[in-house]
């Protein structure tokens, strides 16, 4: 069985979908959660469902402003709450747009959330004053930076390029034992995915439903895996972009 003793774990995207199921579910296993994300209220609500209150923190901030302050955010919460042992980057944004309306603001937008943001939070993380020797970086990517999806241009190159931080950064960090690796998700019903009507439609969910031969995911599905990934379990893996999707990547069909 998996558990923490009290190891300072920092998640992002920390009030929804991916992001909340991750903190519950390393909070009963006794890490030490620090979550941020925009909203307090639903950060609130997320202290209230801990099995450990205590061992759940928050930082409320909008991670697609002041993107270079990110490193000294993290220094901020390291000197707050003691060296980090692990970083779950599960912010991100989703927006489907072909590629004739795409434009320099639009693909700014999406690009400071999903890459810029994460790089600079990773920036302060790896620095030696922030984390421990033996940590590990968990990403969350999504299957379609492998799969071709019409409409996503911005959005599945965005995880592309996180697919590819993950081997280069591996190797740069291996010399404090930092592991580093990435999920990529199937379709996961989540607030992300219900706010976008293209992606969530009944026709689209239907037709998805044909897609998966396990079924579609559940946010705990994608959880349980990112545990692994920060426990002393997964010690060995590393520069890994690991499918979690139910089969769907070993159908033809797109």
């Amino acid at each position: 069985m998996i558990k923490f003793n009290g190891e300072n774990i920092l998640v992002t995207g920390a009030s929804d979908g991916l992001g909340k199921a991750i903190c519950l579910l390393l909070n009963s296993l006794g890490a030490n959660v620090i979550g941020i994300a925009r909203n307090e209220s639903k950060l609130e609500q997320l202290k209230e469902e801990m099995t450990y209150k205590e061992k759940f923190s928050y930082v409320i901030r909008d991670l697609s402003v002041d993107i270079d302050e990110l490193p000294n955010l993290v220094s901020k919460i390291a000197k707050e709450y003691g060296k980090l042992t692990g970083l779950v980057y599960a912010a991100g944004k989703l927006e489907l747009l072909p590629i004739k309306a795409l434009d320099s603001n639009s693909i700014d937008s999406l690009y400071n959330v999903n890459f810029k943001s994460l790089l600079m939070t990773t920036k302060g993380f790896t620095d030696k004053r922030n984390s421990l020797e033996n940590s590990s970086i968990v990403y969350i990517s999504s299957i379609s930076s492998i799969l071709g999806v019409k409409g996503a241009v911005t959005y599945s190159t965005s995880k592309g390029a996180i697919n590819s931080l993950v081997k280069t950064l591996a190797v740069e960090v291996s010399n404090r034992k930092i592991r580093v690796n990435s999920i990529l998700p199937g379709h996961v019903e989540t607030n992300m995915t219900l706010q976008n009507k293209d992606a969530n439609s009944k026709e689209y969910l239907n037709e998805l439903e044909t897609m998966y031969p396990l079924g579609l995911g559940e946010p705990e599905d994608i959880a349980n895996i990112v545990t692994f990934l920060l426990s002393d379990k997964s010690r060995w893996i590393t520069g890994q972009n690991i499918v979690v999707d139910g089969g769907r990547t070993l159908l033809w069909k797109i």
